[in-house]
């Protein structure tokens, strides 16, 4: 039952991943201002979850 949890908490991690980068991707086609500073903050939201990816791979090896 832990295993299956810690799996959808990893899953749930990588879908939110998959999902800011498809929008950093969309946003990155268009230039502007506020564009640009929307892309720094997906940029760090991918950086934070690329972190909890690493941290659960770690924990869990």
């Amino acid at each position: 039952m832990l295993r299956i949890s810690k799996d959808h908490s990893l899953e749930t991690i990588k879908e939110q991943y998959k999902n800011l980068t498809k929008e950093l991707q969309d946003y990155q086609k268009i230039k502007d201002d506020k564009v640009e500073e929307y892309r720094q903050t997906l940029v760090k939201k991918l950086d934070d979850l690329s972190k909890k990816i690493e941290q659960y791979n770690n924990k869990h090896k």
